[in-house]
């Protein structure tokens, strides 16, 4: 539950300085930095029906779910509790003799619940009714309707807390715009199951956690730029 990335260009000009009758460059336009923080208490599972080896022809499934107790956000004490689930069938291709994943349908939802969870991050539980949209693929598009999902998810701790402290910078050429996260708490691996609504397949990965989050996202306006990647702070 982590992970970034992104860049760093740089012009270099000879000592010569530029040629004659060459225009001096313009003015590169200034960074916008956008700072962002949140902290909370939460937990999150993954079932998946996917096979170690697929063939062509073969349908699975991917279902994610995280539920979260937000405690602040931007520095401002609230209290808000969500639930998010993501549940993905895939069909596999083969294309021009490589193995290839389509989504064939997929369903999210998230909502407001009643997350109970311990500060010691021993048990995690809630019931609720959320409203989502469920997608068909039709042909190369998606007929995409309006839907309600019930889930009666509960976790249980079966590992030791383990504390962590990670900073991700960027590095390598991509960007911008591009993040720069710190992310520290602890977390600790559960059990996990769900009801209410069909997860097909085994669970993968499951754990509570407390965490702290701080985005820094940094944008530079240019041709290569969508506004809609650097919203306004």
């Amino acid at each position: 539950m982590r992970r970034m990335s992104t860049a760093l260009i740089a012009a270099l000009i000879s000592a010569g300085g530029l040629p004659a009758g060459a225009a001096p460059p313009p003015e590169a336009p200034a960074a916008q930095v956008t700072h962002l923080n949140s902290s909370g208490l939460g937990a999150a599972a993954q079932w998946s029906s996917c096979p170690a080896e697929p063939v062509a022809g073969d349908e699975c499934t991917d279902t994610f779910l995280s539920a979260i107790f937000v405690k602040s956000e931007n520095q401002r004490p609230i209290r808000e509790d969500m639930v998010l689930l993501e549940q993905f069938t895939f069909r596999f291709v083969e294309v021009e003799g490589a193995l290839d994943s389509i989504v064939v349908s997929s369903t999210s939802a998230s909502g407001p619940i009643d997350l109970d969870i311990d500060r010691k991050l021993q048990a995690a539980e809630f019931s609720a009714t959320v409203g989502g949209q469920r997608c068909m693929r039709v042909d190369d598009d998606f007929d995409c309707t309006e839907t309600t999902v019930d889930l009666d998810a509960s976790w249980s701790a079966d590992g030791e807390v383990v504390r962590f402290n990670e900073h991700t910078t960027p590095t390598g050429g991509f960007g911008p715009p591009f993040l720069i996260v710190h992310e520290q708490g602890k977390v600790r691996n559960a059990s996990a199951s769900v009801g209410g609504t069909s997860v097909p397949g085994d669970l993968v990965l499951a754990e509570l956690f407390d965490r702290s989050r701080s985005f820094i996202l940094v944008c530079r306006g240019g041709p290569n730029v969508d506004p809609a990647d650097c919203p306004a702070p």
